[in-house]
C-alpha cells in the first residue's frame, strides 16, 4: 500500500470521525416546527438577508445565556440591575409569545433534532417527498418568539440536509448546538446522580 493510499484511507477515518461528531453534537427535543416551500430560487439578496435573520438569533441567544461572573459591590449592583431588566424583558416575550400561541402563528411541536448539517423529524408535520427543497423554521428557544429559518432538501421521510450556509452562520450554529449538547449531557448527568 503506498503512501497515498494511507493518506487517502486516513482522511476517509478523519471526515467520518468529523461526521459523527457533527452528528452527536445536536439539539433534540419536542419543538415547535414549520416547513415552507422554497420559491424557485433565493437571490443572493434574500439568501443573506435569511443568514442575517439566523445569525442575529443566534447571537441574542448566546448573551442570554452567557453565564455572570463578578463579585464587586459594583458589579453587585449592574447584575441586580441588569436581572430586573432581564425578567422584564422576560415577562414581555413570555407575553408575546402567548399572543403569538393565542393566535395560532406558532407551528405545532414535533419530536426533532438538528444538527449543523441536518434536520430530523418524526410524525408527518414536514413533507415526505424526497428532493423538494424548502425552509425549515424551528423555534430553537420557548423565550424568543422568532424561528431558525434554515433552507434544505429532503433526503426521505423524516430526514433533511442542511443547504450550505456562510461560515459566519456555521460557526454561530454550531457553537449554539455545542451549548445546547453541553447542557443536555450536565442535565442527564444530574439525573443519574
Amino acid at each position: 500500500m503506498s503512501d497515498n493510499d494511507r493518506l487517502d484511507m486516513a482522511g476517509d477515518a478523519g471526515e467520518a470521525g468529523d461526521e459523527a461528531l457533527a452528528e452527536a453534537i445536536c439539539l433534540e427535543g419536542v419543538l415547535p416546527v414549520a416547513w415552507k416551500d422554497m420559491p424557485a430560487a433565493l437571490s443572493d439578496a434574500e439568501y443573506a438577508a435569511l443568514h442575517e435573520g439566523n445569525l442575529m438569533l443566534l447571537n441574542a441567544l448566546a448573551v442570554m445565556e452567557q453565564p455572570r461572573h463578578g463579585d464587586s459591590e459594583d458589579s453587585l449592583a449592574v447584575h441586580q440591575d441588569l436581572f430586573r431588566l432581564e425578567a422584564k424583558l422576560d415577562l414581555l416575550t413570555s407575553l408575546v409569545t402567548r399572543l403569538l400561541d393565542k393566535y395560532e402563528l406558532v407551528p405545532p411541536l414535533a419530536a426533532v433534532k438538528l444538527t449543523a448539517r441536518s434536520f430530523h423529524w418524526h410524525g408527518s408535520m414536514l413533507p415526505s417527498e424526497a428532493g423538494r427543497s424548502g425552509i425549515i423554521e424551528i423555534y430553537v428557544h420557548p423565550l424568543v418568539a422568532a424561528p431558525l429559518r434554515l433552507p434544505a432538501r429532503i433526503e426521505q421521510a423524516g430526514s433533511a440536509v442542511l443547504a450550505e450556509q456562510p461560515q459566519v452562520m456555521r460557526n454561530a450554529l454550531e457553537k449554539f448546538l455545542f451549548r445546547q449538547h453541553r447542557r443536555q449531557v450536565a442535565g442527564s448527568r444530574q439525573g443519574r446522580q
